[in-house]
């Protein structure tokens, strides 16, 4: 029954919570970049973009709290268009962040799995963090 109350809950912030529509992001990272390091300046808005399918149970978490050279500004999901309504079709939840002060922070979700919270996959960005150029 927790389950299901917790799943709903995500799927409505989802959906209802922080669309990011509007918002243009400095830097788009995806699963592409998985186990790499990137750069972005202070002040940059950055997304990491990755595959999701809260449908199955699956869900992406954070592995450890953020330093505070980056702020998490929130999360969107959005289902693989011309599958909308469909079980079990899946799309893409994009993480939103703002690089906050010069640093070198490591970015590091897991996708855990619903029945016993196994890690089915996990995603690990190293974000150098410059100072803006004056």
């Amino acid at each position: 029954m927790k389950y299901w109350f917790y799943l709903s809950l995500l799927i409505c912030l989802s959906a209802c919570g922080s669309q990011e529509a509007g918002v243009q992001f400095d830097h788009v990272f995806d699963h592409t970049s998985n186990r790499t390091s990137v750069q972005v300046q202070v002040g940059d808005d950055f997304a990491v973009v990755l595959y999701s399918n809260p449908s199955t149970g699956y869900h992406w978490r954070a592995k450890d709290d953020l330093p505070d050279a980056v702020s998490f500004q929130g999360d969107s999901y959005k289902q693989k268009p011309g599958t909308e309504g469909q079980n079990g079709a899946g799309g893409k939840i994009t993480f939103s962040y703002r690089a906050i002060k010069a640093g070198t922070v490591k970015i590091e979700r897991e996708y855990i799995a619903p029945s016993n919270d196994s890690v089915a996959e996990t995603f690990v960005l190293e974000v150098e963090i410059l100072a803006k150029e004056e």
